[in-house]
């Protein structure tokens, strides 16, 4: 019987494949088209797009404090939104071990199993903060 074993190059490929699958049918669940745009990194965050306007970055929107509105700040840093990111993310509000990739873009990360809900509802918050910050910015 001729056994095969599966090297660590084969396995992070496998590992891959299977975060980009599970990434699309989070994407399938989104019924708006917020969950695309997340995973694709078209979020620009407040403090991003006055750099892109030649403009000074003004004080965040929703805690109105004098710091920098980054995209990082007004998604895990903002005790403006503190309560729904909460009320959204429940249990799995403290992200500080999840990975970068997954705090940026939604894309389910490798401490987590792929079969946990964890990945959807963070995914569910970042699409939530690009409405909040499209809406902030169309209304002035």
């Amino acid at each position: 019987m001729l056994t095969y074993s599966v090297g660590p190059e084969e396995r992070q490929h496998r590992q891959g494949r299977d975060r980009v699958k599970k990434a699309r049918d989070l994407r399938k669940l989104g019924e708006e088209r917020c969950f695309f745009q997340v995973l694709s990194g078209a979020t620009v965050g407040p403090a991003a797009l006055a750099v892109m306007k030649r403009q000074k970055p003004i004080k965040c929107n929703w805690c109105h404090l004098d710091v920098v509105p980054t995209l990082h700040h007004v998604t895990w840093d903002c005790k403006g939104l503190q309560q729904e990111r909460c009320h959204i993310l429940g249990c799995y509000a403290d992200i500080e071990n999840r990975e970068e990739l997954q705090k940026r873009f939604g894309w389910p990360g490798r401490r987590a199993p792929l079969n946990d809900e964890s990945h959807e509802c963070i995914l569910r918050w970042l699409s939530c903060v690009r409405k909040k910050t499209l809406d902030a910015r169309y209304s002035q």
